[in-house]
């Protein structure tokens, strides 16, 4: 699971709000999954400026994406080294 926090407010309002609530929703689930014993992978990457140049803390920044990808891909190859 991956989510920002919308970032920035004033640049795009509804997708920053958005984020916002997605973002609450996942931490929710990843709560639950880890009460449950369920492993899984969370990634809060929050505003972004911590998890890559360029990222705005929304999904549809380019940037993010590139870097969840990046991470997600990384965690496949893992996964498929060491089954």
């Amino acid at each position: 699971m991956y989510t920002g926090n919308g970032g920035d407010l004033t640049d795009n309002t509804p997708q920053a709000v958005v984020e916002k609530v997605a973002r609450d929703t996942n931490l929710v689930t990843s709560a639950n999954l880890t009460a449950t014993g369920i492993p899984h992978d969370f990634i809060d990457y929050g505003d972004g400026s911590g998890w890559a140049p360029g990222c705005t803390g929304k999904h549809a920044s380019v940037p993010c994406l590139q870097a969840n990808m990046d991470h997600f891909v990384g965690l496949i190859m893992q996964r498929l080294q060491h089954p």
